[in-house]
Formats: structure tokens, C-alpha cells, sequence
């Protein structure tokens, strides 16, 4: 058990966390729409995976608070799970799942591609990005809305 003195400075933390990945998702899928338009320029290379560090970051202090968070709602009793906090693991699950899927497949692909545009890329490899990226952004978005209301 936590100190009840405690527990509002890791909701706090991991609400913080939360808005903090969301607003980097964000940024990478707004600075990743360009690339419709302008080359994979090395630079933007370099921000998409600093930004996926940063984010992996975030993802471990975010699963460390919701670990204690949950302990402390549950009670060490899984009949004391509600079906939200069930969606929040689950939400949380899949972006962890489709972070790791950035890192290990669409980063390695990008590099690959430096110089060229998104539209320049084949079909099928615009589609896996284009999901890729959509997967994260409404995980992302789910795992806020989960946390508000």
C-alpha cells in the first residue's frame, strides 16, 4: 500500500504523462503530414527518433504510475476491476504494442528513405505508416479521453 499522501502526486505525474506523449504523438504526426509534401530530410529523421525515445520515456513512467494507481484502486482484488480501468489497461497495451512496432519497423523503413517523399513511397508502405501512425494517435487520444472522464 501507498501513503494517501502520496497517491494525488502519482495521478499527478501520471496525468502529466499522459498529456506529454499525447501532445509528442501529436507534434510527430503533424511533422510526419509534411512529408506529403517536402523529402524525409535527415533532420526530421533525427526528430522522429528522438521523439520515439522520448516517448518510450514516457510509456514507462506512464505504466510504472498506472501500475501503483491501479494497485491502489483495486485492492489487490481483480473483482474490484471496472470495466474503464479494464479499457485503460487494454489502450495502454496497444500503444505500447504499436510504439514498439515504430521503433522495430516504420523508423528502420524512414531511414531507408531519407530524401524522398511520402507519396513517392510504394502503396503498401504508405498504408502500414499511414495506420501505423493513425493506431498511435487514437490510442493516444482513447488513453486521454479514458483518464477525463
Amino acid at each position: 500500500m501507498i501513503s494517501a499522501d502520496f497517491l494525488p502526486l502519482i495521478k499527478g505525474v501520471h496525468l502529466l504523462s499522459v498529456l506529454f506523449c499525447l501532445s509528442l504523438v501529436m507534434y510527430v504526426d503533424l511533422r510526419a503530414s509534411k512529408l506529403l509534401f517536402t523529402p524525409l530530410a535527415k533532420q526530421d529523421f533525427r526528430v522522429f527518433e528522438n521523439c520515439h525515445r522520448t516517448l518510450n520515456i514516457g510509456l514507462i513512467l506512464l505504466w510504472i504510475t498506472g501500475v501503483i494507481i491501479t494497485v491502489e484502486i483495486i485492492k489487490y482484488s481483480l473483482g474490484n476491476m471496472s470495466p474503464k480501468l479494464l479499457a485503460k489497461i487494454t489502450v495502454v497495451t496497444i500503444l505500447t504494442a504499436n510504439a514498439g512496432m515504430i521503433g522495430r519497423f516504420v523508423l528502420p523503413h524512414l531511414k531507408l528513405h531519407r530524401g524522398m517523399m511520402m507519396g513517392d513511397f510504394d502503396l503498401h508502405i504508405r498504408v502500414w505508416l499511414g495506420v501505423t501512425f493513425a493506431a498511435s494517435f487514437a490510442s493516444w487520444t482513447a488513453a486521454f479521453c479514458l483518464g477525463m472522464f
